[in-house]
Order: C-alpha cells, then sequence, then structure tokens
C-alpha cells in the first residue's frame, strides 16, 4: 500500500492518510480531509444510565451466545474423549489377557457425570446460568437397548422349535 511520508518540516505536517486501493492523497487534498467535518457517528457520544444499560444488557447476552456456543464445542470434545478412553481401555483389557500382559490400571479411565453450562433466557426477560448434564454413556445405553429389541424382534419372527 503507497502511503504519503511525514515531511520533515513541522508547520506541513499532516496525519498519514491513504485511500482505498493505496493511492496517496496529493497534498491539497490532505489539507481538504483534514478540515472535513468528523461524521457524528464516528464521535464519542456520552451515553445517558438508560443507554449505557441497553448496551451492557446486550453485551451480557452476546456473552451468553458464547458461553452456550463454548459449551456445545466443550461437549463434543468431552465425547470424542470419552470415545478414544473406551478404545484406551479395550485395547488395555485385551493387552492385559496377553501372555505378557502390561501393567497398567484397569480401566485406564472411568466416567461419572459431568456437566456444561448453559445460559438460557427466563420467562421474566433475564438470562440463567445454569448447568445441563452430559450424558457419556448415552450411546452404549441405546445400542444395549437396541440389541435387546433386535433380539426379541428376531425371536419373535424365527420358528420355535
Amino acid at each position: 500500500m503507497k502511503s504519503l511520508s511525514r515531511p520533515s518540516h513541522p508547520s506541513n505536517s499532516r496525519h498519514l492518510v491513504c485511500l482505498a486501493g493505496g493511492n496517496p492523497l496529493s497534498p491539497s487534498d490532505s489539507t481538504s480531509v483534514a478540515n472535513a467535518p468528523v461524521p457524528n457517528t464516528l464521535l464519542k457520544k456520552t451515553l445517558t444510565p438508560s443507554e449505557e444499560f441497553e448496551v451492557t444488557v446486550k453485551q451480557l447476552e452476546i456473552q451468553g451466545q458464547r458461553i452456550n456456543s463454548l459449551a456445545e464445542q466443550l461437549a463434543m470434545a468431552l465425547l470424542d474423549f470419552k470415545e478414544l478412553a473406551t478404545q484406551v481401555n479395550q485395547t488395555n483389557a485385551t493387552l492385559r489377557q496377553s501372555p505378557n500382559p502390561v501393567n497398567l490400571p484397569h480401566p485406564i479411565c472411568q466416567f461419572e457425570m459431568v456437566t456444561v453450562p448453559r445460559v438460557y433466557p427466563t420467562p421474566q426477560g433475564g438470562l440463567r446460568l445454569t448447568s445441563r448434564p452430559l450424558d457419556l454413556l448415552e450411546a452404549e445405553r441405546e445400542a444395549h437397548f437396541l440389541a435387546i429389541a433386535l433380539r426379541q424382534r428376531r425371536n419373535r419372527l424365527s420358528p420355535h422349535p
């Protein structure tokens, strides 16, 4: 990007100004820009207490959305961790039964109930920060019940001797 360098004469000093596309302003353009009025949207405005409150509430809502987004990422990471830990525990169990068993704890990883944070709106229009449980064993339970249902279906459809 091209720009104007600062002149060595203090009386001719101007702020560095670049146009879109990297073309420098001519000295006459830079003078007109320096004297141009600043739009009201760029002026720092003092907020009333009510406006400041509204801004802060909006920031709170945005932070709540951020917490929920991070919580979903955390939940996915915990489920990935659990999947890897299950593989490690299964491999460890197999290695413990080999002729040269490994001397590692069994299981290597155990699971307990975990929770992740959650921010949600209340009926009164406020926000509530709480946590929700994350069931790390849900997939195994569902697979177990599906296996039972499939066995029962197979037994009903197969002829009994």
